[in-house]
Parts: structure tokens; C-alpha cells; sequence
């Protein structure tokens, strides 16, 4: 498929208007000032707001959504979250909610990490990416097809792609624990065989998008040990190599 036939999303309401409920149910009812990156036109943070007392801001690179938010939002940067995120002071929110955003940037760890020095200390971070080892997109490759569209996994606009485990590395390199997870699931239709699933040994293949609320990793002592581990392999082999000592 030609990318000079693929349109993008700048005329699209429903992209910049839908109401994630997912996300809602993961931004804790504590929480009294939330960012909200990539906010669209700011229907998630109307939502925060009407449920319960809070200041909501925003991020929002595209600037007719960003218009729109600006009125439903306490404040609104319409810049990318690159770009932004000079202007968002450290230890200021209770939650920051990234969803559907990493999956679009240059370099997401970064970002990521920059944002865990957003919240306070006691905050949490709510991502949501979407799983490459999908059934869907596995499917394709089995077909020699990489098919870029206007949404989806193969979003036109997609940067970077992740499986579960590059998601937790992710997370592990901003210095973020996991305090809770969810998978949004789209499965095959039920005429495909066992036989034909060319994804029964992927456990994720029905996993549309991972999303997970984390907290920022604080040390409550000073270490009495310091350990220095040169690995080249992420963080799945280092914790790995800890667990053995």
C-alpha cells in the first residue's frame, strides 16, 4: 500500500472524541490534579471532571481538538508532549494518563521517563499501547503483508511497536512498577481452526492493546550495597540475574 494513499486522522471527530471507559476506570478516584496526554478534544478529562472534584490539564499536538479542550479542560498545551513536557513542573500530578500516545513518538522511553518525574510521589501513570503479536497483524506477516492505515495497530502515524514484554521494559526503564493491568482483547472469528492459528503458541494473540497503571519506584532506604550489572539485554535479563544472587 502506498503511503501517499493513506489519509490522516485531522478530520476524524470520533479519533479526538472517544470516551476510553477503560481508562476512566483506571484513574483512581483520589486523584485531584491529572494530566492527560493526548487529550483530543478533551472528552476524558470532562469525564474525570464530572466524577469527581479535580483539576485536569492537557496535551494535545492537534490544534482544532486542542481548541475544543481548552474549553472543557483547566489548561491545555496544544504541542506535542516532546515539546511540552518543558513546560509541565516536576511532582505536580496525582495521575497522568498516556493513552495511545507512546506508540507515535520518536523516542518514547524518554518521554515516558520525563513524565514519571511529573507525578508526585505517590502518583500513578496510566499507558495504553498497542500489541504488535496480535493475531491480526501475525496473520498478515504469514501472508507477506504490512499494510499501513488510518487506525489501528498499523496506524500510519505509529513510530514504534510493542509486545508485552518490550511494554514492561518500557515501564522498567522510566522507573515504573506495574500496580495494575488490563488487556483490551480482539479475537479471530470463531470459523478459524486450531490447526490454521498460526498463533496458538503466542498467549497474547488475542490482545489488542495492553494498558496498565503504574507507580514511580522510590528507594525507602539508602542501599548499604551497590551492585553494578553490565547488561547489554534489557531489563528482563537483568532482574533476571538479581533474582539469582
Amino acid at each position: 500500500m502506498s503511503m501517499s494513499n493513506i489519509s490522516t486522522k485531522g478530520g476524524d471527530n470520533n479519533y479526538y472524541g472517544t470516551l476510553r471507559t477503560e481508562v476512566l476506570s483506571l484513574v483512581p478516584a483520589y486523584a485531584r490534579k491529572i494530566l492527560d496526554v493526548g487529550c483530543g478534544d478533551g472528552t476524558l478529562g470532562q469525564a474525570i471532571k464530572a466524577r469527581q472534584p479535580s483539576t485536569v490539564d492537557g496535551v494535545e499536538i492537534s490544534e482544532k481538538a486542542g481548541a475544543v479542550a481548552a474549553n472543557r479542560l483547566d489548561k491545555v498545551w496544544i504541542n506535542s508532549i516532546e515539546e511540552a513536557i518543558e513546560f509541565i513542573p516536576n511532582d505536580a500530578y496525582d495521575c497522568i494518563v498516556c493513552a495511545d500516545v507512546l506508540e507515535h513518538l520518536q523516542n518514547p522511553w524518554i518521554a515516558l521517563k520525563r513524565l514519571s518525574e511529573k507525578i508526585t510521589p505517590d502518583g500513578t501513570i496510566i499507558i495504553s499501547v498497542p500489541n504488535i503479536s496480535h493475531w491480526s497483524i501475525i496473520d498478515g506477516l504469514n501472508k507477506g503483508k504490512w499494510d499501513y492505515r488510518t487506525s489501528g495497530i498499523l496506524d500510519v502515524t505509529h513510530l514504534r511497536f510493542f509486545t508485552r514484554d518490550s511494554m514492561k521494559e518500557l515501564l522498567w526503564n522510566a522507573d515504573l512498577k506495574i500496580l495494575e493491568s488490563f488487556d483490551r482483547t480482539i479475537k479471530p472469528k470463531s470459523s478459524r481452526t486450531k490447526t490454521e492459528d498460526p498463533n496458538k503458541k503466542n498467549s497474547d494473540s488475542d490482545v489488542y492493546q495492553f494498558l496498565t497503571k503504574s507507580q514511580r519506584i522510590t528507594l525507602r532506604y539508602q542501599p548499604s550495597v551497590l551492585i553494578i550489572i553490565l547488561n547489554w539485554n534489557g531489563g528482563a535479563d537483568t532482574c533476571d540475574c538479581l533474582r539469582s544472587l
